[in-house]
């Protein structure tokens, strides 16, 4: 596929995605997030290790919630990382974890500490925050962690109508006190 040059979207298929669930599309997936488009995922399989989801206003979106499909690889990490910054969207599309993973999709705190001459050491912290919508994640059964989702030190969070089930933890919360404006619906 090309993308429509009247579209602000990519494809993953644009940047080399196979997804035909034995093919590691995970280079794909960062090329398309390093774009600075929307991202759209076609219906098939995708096998990936962890996409760093690192810049604002990030749109991932799915074209079926059933047939859209994110195969976690058999390492550590999360499959969906976003590090900091306000997310957008991600909807509409199914993530299957394996036993390794530490989990489906994680929503954190970046923090940077930065030194110059009138501040020995300024420490700022960028919050995530977005909408998680009509997303299916199962199967993360890492004993030690298995999160579907991880919302850690999160603002203005939206969580809706996402089926998340058979993980070790559903959605974990580490940091209650810092999760400010979380809404789950649906």
């Amino acid at each position: 596929t090309q993308r429509d040059v009247n579209s602000d979207r990519v494809s993953v298929k644009d940047f080399g995605a196979v997804g035909d669930g034995v093919t590691d599309d995970t280079a794909a997936f960062q090329k398309a997030v390093n774009s600075g488009y929307k991202i759209f995922i076609p219906v098939g399989e995708y096998l990936l290790d962890t996409v760093y989801l690192d810049r604002a206003g990030l749109f991932l979106e799915g074209e079926s919630s059933l047939d859209t499909i994110l195969i976690a690889k058999e390492s550590s990490g999360y499959v969906l990382d976003v590090l900091y910054g306000t997310l957008g969207k991600m909807s509409n599309f199914q993530m299957i974890g394996n036993s390794i993973k530490d989990g489906g999709i994680r929503l954190g705190c970046h923090t940077e500490i930065k030194e110059n001459s009138q501040n020995p050491a300024t420490i700022t912290s960028r919050y995530s925050a977005g909408i998680l919508e009509n997303i299916y994640i199962h199967e993360f059964k890492n004993p030690s962690s298995g999160h579907g989702i991880n919302l850690s030190r999160v603002q203005n969070t939206e969580v809706q109508g996402c089926f998340i089930i058979h993980n070790t933890v559903g959605v974990y919360r580490p940091d209650l006190g810092f999760c400010t404006s979380t809404k789950f619906s649906g």
